[in-house]
């Protein structure tokens, strides 16, 4: 007996590319949480971004099920291929990322209530 066929078995490195194709309609919805209070004078402007920053992190957190071994496009190829290009944008992303941490700290550090 032999096991499943190669065209039935369960991947599930393609079940996460799936579902990291949902970072789409979330950042959607982060771009409305951002975009509205400019429509409705600015009443809930902090709800709002709050919205959108808790959107904004579900679509990336959904990015990260993507397939590593895949390229996503010709940029990331020349980006990631290139050790110098690699080593920048490795800095770049740290100071993304820690930048908003650490300005989210003093932020909380700094507040009265």
């Amino acid at each position: 007996m032999t096991g499943p066929s190669p065209s039935r078995r369960f991947d599930a490195r393609q079940v996460f590319q799936w579902l990291s194709y949902l970072q789409y309609p979330a950042m959607l919805v982060a771009l409305y949480y951002v975009a509205s209070p400019f429509f409705t004078g600015l009443g809930g402007l902090l709800e709002a971004l709050n919205n959108a920053l808790l959107y904004a992190g579900v679509g990336i957190g959904m990015s990260s099920l993507q397939d590593p071994t895949r390229t996503q496009n010709e940029v990331s190829r020349k980006v990631w291929e290139d050790p110098r290009k690699g080593y920048w944008m490795l800095w770049l992303l740290t100071v993304q990322a820690l930048l908003p941490i650490l300005l989210g700290l003093a932020g909380t550090a700094l507040a009265a209530s």
